[in-house]
């Protein structure tokens, strides 16, 4: 039974400093210090979690996943959906002596992880929706808006994630522009 911590930062000056509060993440599995969690969150700039860190901006807790260049972030959570299933139903037509078969579609409820994507110019700045239309708007630099054009066509999410660099495409354009 290790317990583990949240690291919480006030400011980014707190963070850059490695001033923070600890808060033992026993206390979040107790209903009683929810609301202690809750008013926390909404004081402070970030967490830290088993070597994560998190930023809450706008009531919601958003990961860090890349700060080589634009800091990327994710929030992941389940959606509920229907799942249409089609089941076939014989039908007898009559006079064919030949069984016809039917569809009729039968509904599950599914759950499936989805993964939406932000980013940040800094670690102190608004957080914003990734896309390219925010971010080409967000830079305003005609060298990155070339290189931009250059390497996501419309068929490359802006969230594309080169595995083998370990970086998110988008910072790879931004690094090779501002960077180099």
């Amino acid at each position: 039974n290790e317990t583990k911590e949240f690291r919480v930062y006030n400011t980014f000056q707190d963070y850059t400093n490695n001033n923070y509060t600890v808060i033992n993440d026993s206390l979040s599995s107790v209903s009683d210090n929810k609301s202690i969690l809750d008013s926390t969150l909404k004081k402070v700039w970030g967490i830290s979690y088993e070597e994560s860190l998190y930023r809450i901006f706008n009531d919601r807790i958003l990961k860090i996943e890349d700060s080589s260049g634009l800091i990327i972030y994710t929030i992941t959570f389940m959606k509920d959906h229907l799942q249409a299933y089609p089941i076939w139903v014989p039908l007898n037509i009559e006079g064919s002596g030949f069984p016809g078969w039917f569809p009729i579609n039968f509904y599950e409820s599914q759950n499936s992880k989805r993964k939406d994507y932000y980013f940040s110019i800094t670690l102190e700045s608004e957080i914003l929706e990734l896309s390219k239309k925010e971010v080409r708007k967000q830079i305003n630099n005609k060298d990155f808006d070339k290189a931009l054009k250059k390497e996501f066509n419309w068929l490359t999410p802006i969230s594309e994630f080169d595995d083998k660099d370990n970086i998110f495409l988008i910072n790879k354009v931004y690094n090779t522009v501002f960077k180099n």
